[in-house]
């Protein structure tokens, strides 16, 4: 390869437009506490997502804690188990019992396994589904589960930034939704993170939560921690949310490039098909491949300086803390032993994608 590629390699704007509000927030001498570009970045994610509110945070893990607090969940929440472990560690670490569920074939939350969960364990207060590679799961479902069971719905939208369900972008579902805005993600604000919510009470708390506590300038009105996003961070979104749709546009020919190579061409592929009717981002290229080859290909494409990952690999139940409680979840196991994550995104070119699609192709059949 000409370069090193990366899943999820940083994407960015202009580098000149970045240092000129970097000089700006200097020259204010005002660098976090709400500050000017935070709270533009907030309006302009309010804008482009058509939410009420935007609460910008200094991660996405830190987000998922606040959402919950702001919500009133006070310990138990239901994840899937297909997800990254930021999903399931940030209540762990608050002392909340953790449920893991399955996930279907679709490697969405397994909808009659949840069920049963709430059922079994009427102590949940709160589902936490994944919107997984930027596919929004089913909305409408998973909210008249949430109603009859009368639990709090907050989506872990950490990959969904930009994707659509129904003609709404994600970002207006649930009682809120928390985005990550890490470096690796399709949007970033080198670090980051944001929940959005149009529940009036959610935001207010949210960001009372986000700034240790605080009612009004002298008063706190309860415990909060110190999650706010800093200004550096918010000039990195501003430019970076300028281009979303060139980043959106590029992702999707990007897929067609390896769908137009894989799908159907290489025997023992499964390429992981993004829906046609909701719109996702396509901010992950996912292939599936039968665990006896999957090690093996990622190491041929290593060798070419081509990085591809095994995600989730393995599940949340086969990993300490939660070892010690589950044993198989079956479809759980199944996915996270077939999936690898491909290169995508503004620094993958045509010319990489061929060529990381011949290695695949030779090592299925044997040549690598």
């Amino acid at each position: 390869m000409d370069k090193i590629l990366h899943v999820g390699s940083p994407q960015m704007g202009s580098v000149d437009k970045f240092v000129g509000l970097v000089r700006d927030i200097f020259d204010k001498n005002w660098f976090t506490n709400n500050g000017p570009y935070v709270q533009a970045l907030e309006e302009q994610i309010c804008k482009f997502l058509g939410v009420k509110h935007c609460v910008a945070v200094v991660n996405g893990t830190t987000g998922l804690q606040i959402a919950a607090k702001a919500c009133g969940v006070t310990n138990d929440v239901v994840v899937p188990a297909f997800t990254f472990c930021a999903t399931a560690h940030a209540y762990k670490w608050m002392g909340y019992n953790v449920h893991l569920c399955d996930i279907g074939l679709d490697h969405h939350i397994n909808y009659g396994k949840l069920e049963e969960y709430l059922y079994q364990h009427p102590e949940i207060q709160a589902i936490v589904p994944v919107h997984i590679w930027g596919v929004p799961c089913d909305i409408n479902g998973l909210t008249s589960i949430a109603k009859e069971h009368k639990v709090k719905l907050i989506y872990d939208a950490a990959h969904a930034f930009g994707s659509v369900y129904k003609d709404v972008m994600i970002g207006n579902f649930g009682d809120c939704e928390v985005f990550s805005f890490h470096a690796t993600k399709i949007f970033n604000t080198f670090e980051g993170g944001a929940i959005t919510t149009n529940n009036d009470k959610i935001a207010k708390r949210a960001r009372e939560l986000r700034n240790f506590g605080f009612t009004s300038q002298d008063e706190i009105g309860g415990l909060g921690i110190n999650g706010k996003m800093h200004e550096i961070s918010a000039a990195m979104g501003l430019i970076n949310l300028e281009r979303m749709p060139k980043v959106l546009v590029f992702h999707l020919y990007n897929y067609s490039l390896y769908k137009n190579r894989l799908q159907d061409t290489v025997a023992g592929i499964q390429l992981y098909q993004y829906p046609e009717g909701d719109k996702s981002n396509h901010a992950y290229m996912i292939i599936e491949i039968d665990s006896t080859y999957r090690d093996r290909t990622i190491e041929a494409l290593v060798k070419e300086d081509i990085l591809a990952r095994r995600y989730f690999s393995p599940g949340l139940h086969r990993v300490a803390p939660y070892n010690a409680i589950y044993n198989s979840l079956w479809i759980t196991d199944m996915i996270s032993s077939r999936i690898i994550v491909l290169p995508t995104g503004l620094s993958v070119q045509k010319r990489h994608i061929d060529r990381i699609c011949d290695i695949i192709e030779r090592t299925m059949e044997g040549g690598l």
